[in-house]
């Protein structure tokens, strides 16, 4: 596996026991996830090398895909949506992640 997206820390989006699962059995693949989740991906053994957390705004290469991280919404935080698409607050744009790709 080279790669797998995290886009959000939620239980079905991020599944702790997956992941660390993935981490161990396969150390070459990367995960993508927001900045918010990195600590969380370390402490179920994600090496950091194998992290990959783009702020919102932010465009990286992954392998053939450009990945850009952009502001998500959800249910459980519908007022933590940044007013204006593109100029996140600090905490915003380390806590409101999603990703799309090209």
């Amino acid at each position: 596996m080279d790669y797998v997206f995290c886009t959000h820390d939620h239980s079905d989006h991020l599944d702790p026991f997956a992941v660390s699962g993935i981490a161990g059995a396969a150390p070459q693949t990367q995960f993508l996830t927001a900045p918010a989740a990195r600590e969380k991906m370390l402490s179920i053994g994600v090496a950091a090398d194998q992290l990959l957390t783009p702020a919102i705004g932010e465009t990286i290469q992954v392998g053939p895909l450009q990945v850009h991280a952009v502001p998500h919404r959800t249910a459980t935080a519908p007022s933590r949506l940044p007013k204006r698409f593109g100029s996140p607050t600090r905490s915003e744009a380390t806590s409101l992640w999603a990703l799309w790709w090209t």
